[in-house]
């Protein structure tokens, strides 16, 4: 059977204001834990024809691996830095651009021209002109694609390679792409065209087959669109997700090569938009005991046969026996397919944490204490019960609390399958009442000590009153957070010596006091 088109497998006075001189005058949860055995099986694919160009007859590989898994989410980059292009650059990648014969003629990236070979795209991108607006530049869910080539002519050719050493972590490879083509019509030998491969460090292609794509321009590809806003149409192709199975190269160092080519006669274009990711290649697990019911994901980019007959990325199974197994068949494009298995075992996670207070006001540390019997806890989130927001990804933060009273602490843990505890505890805060009134202040507008105010905590029923050296009373205030700001019925007040004085009660003594003084206004 032919498959002619498509082929993809693949963060003097002292005065001071404020101490600063200012002039000289448990419950337990039980979960399942999911180990899965992924028993990767590369079938022997069937022989296809790409396009007019017969792929090389390199033999296809059977192998077989038996893995652990630990069920996090995918796709995620841990052994493939700025796959994704996440840095906003081509940091990890390889440039090259030449001509439709040679697109690897010369090294580096082509990126300062008003139209670049090799161009970074943030999202949320553009519409692409040329696929009458129907093409977006940034795939969904990502923050940055990658252009390769661009809607130039000439019989440009542009490459963009990835290096990587397969590792158990990085043995599912997922790349995101869309092709804009014109359609001259020329021989398929000339047309512009696409092509992946995966090669070893010689530029060898590994499998002609499962490691290799390409796609010329052509009319009635399917799943392709036209687009006749010039005189010559455009073919496009909209933003696709193919997996590709890297296990059968672990342990090697691979290069993934990316080309665009224009036509070979000079006058039409050919481009590419790319994101790519790695990650481990198993399922995705969501099960926890309290949930009844247990959701299997398989990795994106495949098509999918499950041992149910499912044919959805996902399932859902109600209330699954211990140990119950289940498998799924991935399937690439071009018939590549990879059967992985996952088997359920049950597992404990326990939120606990204890706390330490060392003084009234004082920072007070939190310590985790959860337990979790299978790897390792994914998130803590932590809840201080006083409506500061929630803090993630930290097992041990500190807190102060900004006034006395009892607090209810709650943490919550989670696993990586999705599971989840919580404890929540009381503290008892106690904060002494103080307040402090400085002897001066400059109201300048220079941003410091521009307002007579004291520091105040835990203090209520305030009361503060200014006057001149006349005894009159030019401020007065019933809040806190509001102070004198130098002015007398609108008007800058002179420099000179006031009178301020305060009522208030220091909330923890439920007590009330009177506190008066002298206040130097200087400019």
């Amino acid at each position: 059977m032919a498959l002619p088109l498509q082929v993809p497998c693949l963060y003097t006075q002292s005065l001071f204001v404020k101490d600063k001189l200012i002039k000289n005058k448990p419950d337990k949860n039980l979960c399942l834990y999911i180990i899965i055995a992924s028993l990767l099986i590369i079938s022997a694919p069937l022989k296809a024809q790409l396009s007019s160009k017969p792929a090389p007859n390199f033999p296809i590989s059977s192998t077989s691996l038996s893995e652990e898994n630990n069920h996090r989410s995918m796709p995620v980059t841990p052994s493939c830095p700025n796959s994704d292009f996440s840095m906003g650059d081509f940091t990890n990648w390889e440039g090259f651009y030449g001509t439709f014969s040679n697109p690897a003629a010369n090294t580096g990236f082509v990126t300062s021209t008003s139209n670049p070979r090799h161009l970074i795209i943030k999202a949320p991108g553009t519409q692409d002109d040329n696929t009458c607006q129907g093409l977006r530049t940034v795939p969904p869910g990502e923050a940055y694609s990658a252009r390769l080539g661009n809607d130039d002519v000439g019989a440009e050719a542009e490459e963009l390679r990835y290096m990587l050493t397969v590792s158990d972590e990085s043995t599912l490879f997922i790349y995101k792409y869309a092709v804009v083509f014109e359609d001259p019509g020329h021989n398929p030998a000339d047309q512009p065209s696409f092509t992946i491969a995966i090669t070893n460090e010689a530029g060898q292609v590994f499998d002609s087959v499962c490691g290799y794509y390409y796609v010329y321009s052509h009319p009635g590809i399917p799943g392709w669109n036209r687009c006749d806003r010039w005189s010559t149409p455009v073919l496009w192709k909209d933003w696709t997700t193919v997996g590709l199975d890297l296990s059968p190269y672990l342990g090697q160092t691979i290069n993934i090569v990316f080309t665009t080519r224009d036509c070979n006669q000079s006058q039409h274009f050919g481009y590419a938009y790319l994101s790519t990711s790695c990650s481990k290649m198993q399922m995705s697990v969501d099960f926890c005991s309290n949930h009844g019911s247990i959701t299997m994901s398989a990795p994106p980019g495949f098509s999918y046969l499950w041992s149910n007959g499912a044919k959805t990325q996902s399932i859902t199974i109600v209330d699954p026996p211990m140990g119950h197994v289940d498998s799924c068949i991935l399937t690439s494009v071009n018939g590549c397919k990879i059967t992985i298995k996952s088997v359920v075992y049950p597992t404990s996670i326990t939120a606990d944490f204890s706390f330490v207070i060392h003084g009234p006001q004082a920072e007070i540390p939190f310590y985790d204490l959860s337990t979790i019997n299978h790897d390792a806890i994914a998130n803590w989130e932590w809840n201080f019960g006083d409506g500061t927001p929630v803090v993630s990804h930290e097992p041990n933060p500190k807190h102060t609390y900004a006034s006395r009273g009892t607090y209810n602490v709650t943490l919550t843990v989670h696993a990586p399958d999705g599971c989840a505890d919580s404890m929540t505890k009381s503290i008892k805060v106690d904060i002494p009442s103080k307040i402090f009134f400085a002897n001066a202040f400059s109201p300048n507008n220079d941003g410091l000590n521009d307002v007579f105010i004291p520091e105040a905590v835990n203090v209520g029923n305030y009361h503060l009153s200014i006057f001149n050296r006349f005894g009159q009373s030019i401020f007065e205030s019933y809040n806190l957070e509001e102070g004198w700001d130098g002015t007398c019925n609108g008007e800058l007040c002179p420099e000179e010596v006031y009178v301020f004085k305060a009522t208030y009660e220091l909330l923890d003594e439920s007590k009330s006091e009177t506190t008066s003084g002298t206040l130097t206004l200087v400019r």
